[in-house]
């Protein structure tokens, strides 16, 4: 048993903040920590012994008495200095944490006695060496406050972060799949779409930091946010836990029903059932006492869910996850000064689920994600000042989805008299199957030589992902019915006489392996130029190439220069304020979902048809429905049977990137209290996308004649120079088409040549902070960001259509989206509140509470007519068609920018938790109660944003409709047991 281990880690943040500051420099690596300090005496003996597995370490204090331990695995240490005629000073339970520096001041009197040592008497809430954003708060932490048990919830509750699209979480108004998050050291951020990642229990985790700005140039290949999580350890003890986590479905709220405009039931949520448990099982201890450890742990998991399709209960899908997690960890301490870390764990995950329609079984449908993951660290403190670290891992992440009905059924959904929904035996708008892998390895070193650390490294990343779409059915179609007007311009397309029905055909098949090679080299000198200052220089280099199905280049990318640069002054010199700043730029490589999908084996059509009925067949017990297709209308053919050439893809394409600035400031209230206040712009240019392209050579005098009209899809840069290669009669020739000048529109209405704005998103932002350390009685965090997310472009992925694909987005589809997008972007969020704390009532009662409260996000509205092409379903624009609308060349049209129709109400949330602890049997228990949601606030958080079904100046009767709403309040019960 562990006698009060519990809590005994608990005074730990309180005692190592006691130790003071020294003029350190305050640098780790991205799964480590580092201990500097000064003692009295120079030329002191200072030996650092980690209790619980014994690891020590023992370095001289040079001339003035400074020291650092570099890259040290998280964890609690015990720090000696010793010299002959000198009592013994001792500074027990300094906490190194996860890319941070601790500090000491050691006092050495003469004696021959050890004593305890501990000079300053206050808390260490601001490291005055760094130029930095984000937070860092571990497992003890966490516990203290309601958090859901995910990752994403973890990083919500530091300042700029907001929930996105797809689930996923956005940094500064960037995109969710610009963001990069780390295990032990291992980018486990899927390499294909970049939204998801590789996870491990929330029990197995012992601490979270969160980058939202101003990182090393350790860090790259993101413009948004990073996570950087380490993993538990053994020690010289055994040690067991177990953890249950259950969220009854009996404890949940009703959630709130969307309505039809007529008052209809659209999504029938409020008989949706949900059940969830998990049970974590880990055991830890020494194979060799002081030498090799393990961690391990089981964790299997039951969720069961109901939910309601439509006005009742007969249209339900039945889902069940009885997943398991696996994951291990050894730590090898060869010897004082070579380390070894093993990690290696499973998060495979699959949901089935019972579809049923008309109270009859129609299909079970599977959804997969994760994979296996390994990573190996080597550490070697060569000397006193020189420390080298290696990396090598695999990470690998599952994305599949479809149906056991796929293969023999259509799906058909029909639109015609308001009927809005499917009449096929498939709902599955695609079956995916898709597994990426990344083969890391780097090598990390550190110098410290007087007043610089030098930090330099290399990092390589080998990408590939094998990707398999379809559409379901035997013809790989899928079919959507609408009701048109003879006459009118339906999606483009302009409707024949006596032609009343209308079906979308839908056809794509892929099957594509795409590989990315990334490589990365930096240097870096974090130079104390003297005690009170301190000035990070750095560079890195950057190389992205992208290969496609047939194994040539699909497009590449050097001599990628990210300069970064940053000061901060601690301004009166005792540790109690500073100011600081940063100026950074930072590179975003494409994601491999653009190589996967069209730059390999593919077919790819969309076709518009006259609907001249229906028929049916019995397939396996079910009803199969065929839509009778007559006259085709329009088409759009996009098809490749290797991969693209250098006609199709822009031959000097500019690298994705984003500039960031940070001024801040920070100060010491009191003993217990920090403030601080910071100011951020960042500007993210240069986008990577498919696009339309139409041009003449009348268009631009420098387009030669000989090649005619140039139009396709094609890949590059919106609104810079495409350079492509076209054999255009006379053999492969160079032509550059200025898409800034001459881009053309679909069916231009002028005839007139227009030219393409580049993608931008600007961010800015002040966030205010009030911050209490926890001393073991309560503690608070108050904080308050006021932003402003705006440009043309959010980043990859649109949420608004459910494109999660970045750089296979319809923002480029034709020049006049990007050239009418600009304004309030979808995240941006005006102003966000987060509080945050605890109590501790008594030695086993404690409380605590989150709560958040978000301005609603921006009404971005859009129709399907605009003045430059007049109906494109392909090019929705922010205008609106108000007369004359039958006739598009005398149409009178409205500008309806971002939030034109208002914005979104706010968003608020209260999630409280209390906990019971107590020891039983020598073992420590915990019980505990979270409340989430606790006043049941179900705000809308999105609505109907087409203004138009794609009838040029008809406004649907669904525009402005809720379509999503905040999760209801649900109770999650706990226990946990240590021993």
């Amino acid at each position: 048993m562990k006698s009060n281990a519990f809590r005994r880690s608990l005074i730990s943040l309180a005692l190592t903040g006691a130790l003071g500051l020294s003029a350190g420099t305050a640098m780790a690596a991205n799964n480590d920590g580092s201990l500097t300090g000064t003692v009295s005496e120079g030329g002191a003996t200072i030996t650092l012994i980690n209790e619980k597995n014994g690891m020590t370490r023992t370095i001289t204090a040079d001339a003035d008495g400074n020291f650092r331990f570099p890259r040290l695995p998280i964890g609690t240490y015990d720090v000696k200095a010793s010299k002959e005629g000198y009592n013994t000073a001792k500074a027990d339970d300094v906490k190194v944490s996860i890319g941070k520096q601790s500090d000491v001041t050691l006092t050495l009197e003469q004696g021959n006695v050890e004593v305890i040592s501990v000079t300053g008497g206050r808390y260490q809430m601001i490291d005055t060496a760094s130029s930095e954003t984000g937070i860092n708060i571990d497992a003890l932490d966490l516990e203290r406050i309601p958090v859901g048990r995910s990752v994403a919830s973890v990083a919500n509750l530091s300042t700029s972060v907001q929930t996105g699209g797809f689930g996923g979480i956005s940094f500064g108004g960037a995109s969710v799949s610009h963001n990069a998050v780390f295990i032990n050291g291992l980018n486990v951020t899927d390499v294909e779409r970049g939204i998801g990642f590789n996870s491990v229990p929330f029990s197995f985790y012992e601490e979270f930091q969160v980058k939202t700005g101003g990182y090393s140039v350790e860090f790259g290949r993101t413009t948004g946010g990073v996570i950087n999580a380490v993993t538990k350890s053994g020690g010289n003890d055994f040690e067991f836990g177990a953890d249950v986590y259950y969220t009854p479905d009996a404890l949940r709220a009703e959630q709130k029903n969307i309505y039809w405009s007529n008052g209809d039931v659209r999504f029938n949520r409020s008989e949706d059932e949900s059940d969830s448990y998990t049970l974590s099982l880990s055991a830890s201890g020494p194979i060799i006492e002081d030498t090799l450890f393990f961690y391990a742990m089981y964790e299997p998991r039951n969720v069961d869910s109901t939910d309601i399709g439509g006005q009742q209960n007969e249209d339900r899908d039945e889902s069940e996850d009885d997943s398991g997690f696996w994951g291990a960890k050894l730590d090898w301490q060869i010897s004082d000064d070579h380390l070894m870390e093993l990690l290696a764990f499973s998060d495979e995950q699959e949901t089935l689920t019972d579809v049923y329609r008309d109270g009859e079984f129609q299909s079970t449908d599977f959804f997969s994600t994760g994979g296996t993951n390994y990573s190996l660290t080597y550490t070697a403190y060569l000397t006193d000042n020189f420390t080298a670290k290696a990396l090598v891992g695999q990470s690998e992440f599952e994305y599949s989805y479809g149906g056991s009905t796929d293969p023999f059924c259509n799906r058909v959904f029909d639109t015609r008299n308001d009927l809005n929904e499917h009449i096929g035996c498939s709902e599955n708008s695609l079956f995916d199957e898709r597994v990426s892998t990344r083969d890391a390895f780097r090598l990390d070193f550190e110098w410290f030589v007087g007043d610089h650390l030098i930090r330099f490294g290399m990092d390589n990343e080998d990408r590939e992902t094998d990707f398999s779409r379809r559409v379901p059915g035997p013809d790989y179609q899928r079919y959507t019915l609408h009701d048109v007007t003879p006459g009118t311009v339906f999606d483009g397309v302009l409707i024949p006489d006596g032609v009343t029905q209308e079906a979308t055909v839908y056809k794509r098949r892929n099957k594509t392996i795409a590989r990315q090679d990334t490589k990365a080299a930096y240097i870096e000198d974090v130079w104390s130029i003297n005690d009170d200052m301190t000035l990070t220089a750095g560079l890195r280099w950057d190389a992205f190439k992208m290969y496609q199905g047939d194994g040539s280049t699909f497009f590449e990318i050097d001599d990628m220069i990210a300069p970064r640069v940053g000061f901060s002054w601690d301004v009166n010199g005792d540790g109690q304020s500073k100011f600081f700043a940063h100026a950074g730029r930072y590179y975003q490589p494409m994601s491999l979902a653009v190589a996967a999908r069209a730059a390999g084996n593919s077919e790819f059509r969309i076709s518009n048809y006259v609907l001249e009925g229906l028929e049916t067949e019995e397939v396996n017990g079910l009803t199969n429905v065929i839509p009778i297709l007559g006259e085709e209308l329009d088409y759009v053919d996009f098809s490749s049977s290797a991969g693209l050439g250098p006609g199709d893809v822009d031959q000097d394409v500019e690298a994705t990137f984003q500039n960031e600035f940070i001024l801040g400031y920070e100060m010491m209230l009191s003993e217990k209290w920090s403030a601080g206040v910071r100011a951020i712009h960042r500007d993210y240019r240069n986008a990577f996308e498919d696009m339309y392209v139409d041009v003449m050579p009348g268009d631009h005098p420098a387009l030669p004649s000989e090649c005619g009209n140039i139009w396709g899809w094609f890949f590059g840069n919106p609104g810079r120079d495409l350079q492509l290669q076209l054999d255009c009669g006379n053999g492969p020739q160079d032509v550059t088409i200025p898409l800034g000048e001459a881009t053309d529109s679909w069916n231009s209405l002028s005839g007139e040549v227009i030219g393409g704005d580049q993608p931008r998103r600007l961010y800015n932002a002040v966030e205010l902070e009030l911050d209490r350390a926890w001393d073991d009685k309560w503690t608070a965090n108050f904080a308050y960001t006021w932003s402003n997310s705006y440009g043309n472009f959010s980043g990859g992925g649109l949420a608004r259509t459910g494109n999660d694909i970045p750089g296979f987005t319809e923002i480029a589809d034709d020049v006049s989206i990007l050239n009418t997008n600009w304004g309030k972007l979808p995240n941006h969020l005006p102003h966000n509140f987060k509080v945050r704390g605890a109590y501790q009532i008594d030695d086993n009662w404690r409380v605590g509470a989150v709560f958040t409260a978000e301005a609603g996000k921006p009404i971005n509205a859009v129709s399907s007519s605009n003045p430059y092409t007049g109906a494109n379903a392909n090019a929705q624009t922010h205008y609106q068609c108000v007369s004359n609308c039958s006739d598009l060349d005398n149409a009178e049209w409205i500008h309806i920018p971002n939030g034109f129709y208002g914005d979104l109400g706010w968003f608020t949330r209260l999630d409280v938790n209390v906990s019971y602890e107590t020891e039983v049997n020598g073992a420590d228990v915990r019980l505990g109660l979270d409340i989430f949601n606790l006043l049941d606030s179900q705000s809308v958080t999105s609505v109907v944003t087409d203004i138009d079904d794609g009838t040029v100046g008809d406004v649907d009767s669904e525009f402005m409709m809720p379509n999503g709403t905040a999760s209801p309040r649900y109770v999650r019960l706990s226990a946990s047991v240590r021993f």
